[in-house]
């Protein structure tokens, strides 16, 4: 079912040339019939696409590709045939052309061009497929007043030169604030996991940004924040878009999330994930580039909150992904409306973003977690020995995951079994903290 909406696109370029003969024959209302499925496709694939996450680079390519061959090929024999003039007809190739020839070259002379479609254009997109049904409509049964048809054709006109336009500043501007030549954001992760790299086009040298081990859905407790790890798995998966903000005390898993969506989103789109505890004394420069991003974690953005630099940085890149319709997950101590913002602009649209409390988990969850913790490293962690952890060692996730890991690392070390003495041994060797208190 995931490549359902590449079918349909193939579906889609397969109806060109019955429609075309069609139209060569006279046989207008079955070129009609054959056109509005054809148009209703385009909207069907990209329903089903970003309803249940069925994207693909395949199927980025593919659905425009298809859009394009459709109404060129139509609106060139319709000319042909003397149905539509010839000057919308030039209009129509020219900015496909354009827009083409723009995306190759900013591709081989700046890098990827990521983005959506602009409202000029779907709104270009829906007339011309509008129009055509107007007029094959008329050849077919008479039905459209010629002025109306006329009508319809300026308008037309009018859309395709502005969304020509569009792209045209688009690329400008983006070639313009992006020199030549490649740069990379790496992301790697600890242990056994898989490097990842985001390729991008960006004035800053390659900066190494390090994910902790098995920090995935997965191996999240969600607890009381079911509706915080389903939100951001949707925006993972490109089901959803948008901003998100987390906030919450220390160690309830709000850079767990983060790198987690980071971590799944790389599967589809290009991902990054910045700890701004870290990443900041480099300065605001770290952020080049950050808006050609999919999807951007933002980790302990109070760091940098109420410094007005960083601020407008910021705001320039939260607009411009707010308008590619990509995603921008944000974590701090405190929501939006409690911080002390030098740019209230800025407070206001994170303010109205989706925004999750996090709350940090009971003693019973902790152990859940510990145990879950335990599996995802290869061993079952006794619940007996899960309780003396609880009361040993200071309650917060970081500190008792940190225990764990020393105990898978001893025992590998050690050739032995995680058996409950031999725990017990490890940890028995570290400096205890003081007991926690009930």
């Amino acid at each position: 079912m995931r490549h359902l909406p590449n079918l349909i696109c193939l579906a889609r370029i397969a109806l060109i040339w019955p429609i075309v003969n069609a139209l060569q024959d006279g046989r207008y209302a079955l070129a009609l019939a054959l056109f509005m499925t054809a148009a209703v496709s385009d909207g069907l694939d990209g329903y089903l696409a970003k309803r249940f996450g069925w994207t693909s680079n395949f199927g980025k390519i593919i659905d425009p590709l298809a859009d394009k061959l459709l109404l060129v090929t139509v609106f060139v024999t319709a000319t042909w045939l003397g149905l539509v003039p010839w000057w919308l007809t030039a209009a129509a190739v020219a900015r496909d052309v354009m827009i083409s020839l723009g995306a190759v070259i900013y591709r081989l002379w700046f890098g990827p061009l990521h983005g959506r479609p602009t409202i000029v254009s779907k709104i270009n997109t829906l007339m011309q497929l509008g129009y055509l049904v107007g007029v094959i409509l008329r050849a077919a049964f008479g039905v459209l007043p010629q002025e109306v048809v006329d009508a319809l054709a300026v308008i037309t006109f009018i859309t395709t030169v502005l969304s020509g336009a569009n792209y045209l500043y688009t690329f400008t501007r983006r070639a313009w604030d992006l020199p030549a030549g490649p740069a990379r954001v790496a992301t790697a992760s600890s242990g056994d996991t898989t490097r990842r790299y985001a390729d991008l086009r960006v004035r800053q040298l390659p900066l190494g940004v390090r994910l902790r081990d098995r920090a995935e859905f997965a191996t999240f407790l969600p607890a009381r924040n079911v509706q915080a790890v389903e939100h951001l798995s949707r925006l993972a998966r490109g089901v959803s878009s948008g901003t998100a903000w987390l906030c919450g005390p220390a160690g309830c898993g709000k850079s767990h999330l983060l790198q987690a969506t980071c971590v799944q989103a790389s599967e589809t789109m290009r991902a990054g994930y910045f700890p701004l505890a870290e990443l900041g004394a480099l300065g605001v420069g770290v952020l080049e580039g950050l808006p050609e991003l999919d999807c951007l974690c933002l980790d302990n953005l109070d760091n940098v909150i109420g410094n007005l630099e960083w601020e407008r940085t910021l705001f320039g890149i939260l607009r411009e992904i707010e308008e590619r319709g990509a995603r921008l997950i944000a974590a701090s101590a405190a929501p939006p409306a409690l911080m002390k913002w030098a740019l209230a602009d800025l407070g206001s649209r994170f303010a109205a973003s989706t925004v999750f409390q996090l709350r940090a988990l009971d003693e019973t969850e902790q152990q859940q977690a510990l145990t879950l913790r335990a599996r995802t490293r290869g061993f079952e962690l006794p619940e007996e020995t899960a309780r003396w952890l609880l009361r040993r060692f200071p309650r917060d996730m970081r500190t008792l995951y940190e225990l764990l890991d020393t105990l898978d690392e001893a025992a590998i070390v050690a050739q032995r079994r995680l058996t409950v003495p031999f725990i017990r041994t490890v940890l028995s060797q570290q400096e205890p903290a003081p007991e926690a208190s009930s």
